[in-house]
């Protein structure tokens, strides 16, 4: 079964493509007057065309209604990425033992906020990854590292 549903969601962009030829074949070569009306038009549609024009008016509100809910998934990710940084990575230039850290002014620094993505790596990589950016003499001070992972794959038990 989980074989025919990844073939399932891999294949449903193109089955969607090939009903949608079908139903405009249906709606203006079949049919493009009403069943059985020899040509003349009596100025109803047919089900196809109703269905056809409901398609493609849904279609135009989604492709206007996803830029609005992106901003606003860019705006929630960018105020929870503030918020983790002023919990965890608040630094001052009193605490900093090093005196060539690189201070914006009156106290404040640099953090750099690392998102590592994770998709069912491997370990290997992962620690790779981390090893590669704890070498920075001030990785300790400056990097503020999270690993994000899909809400279906949640390795908590690894951690």
């Amino acid at each position: 079964m989980a074989s025919f549903f990844a073939w399932f969601t891999r294949c449903l962009p193109a089955l969607s493509v090939i009903a949608l030829f079908g139903l405009v074949y249906s709606c203006f070569i079949v049919d493009p007057y009403g069943a059985r009306t020899n040509g003349v038009h009596q100025g109803r549609a047919t089900y196809q065309q109703y269905f056809l024009s409901i398609y493609i008016v849904a279609l135009h509100v989604f492709s206007t209604l996803f830029p609005i809910r992106l901003c606003f998934a860019i705006y929630d990710v960018l105020t929870h990425l503030r918020a983790t940084h002023n919990a965890f990575a608040t630094v001052d230039k009193k605490n900093d033992p090093r005196p060539d850290s690189p201070a914006l002014g009156a106290g404040r620094f640099v953090i750099h906020a690392i998102l590592i993505p994770n998709y069912k790596e491997d370990m290997e990589t992962l620690s790779d990854t981390l090893r590669v950016l704890a070498a920075h003499p001030r990785a300790h001070t400056l990097y503020d590292v999270g690993l994000s992972w899909a809400q279906t794959f949640a390795p908590a038990d690894a951690f």
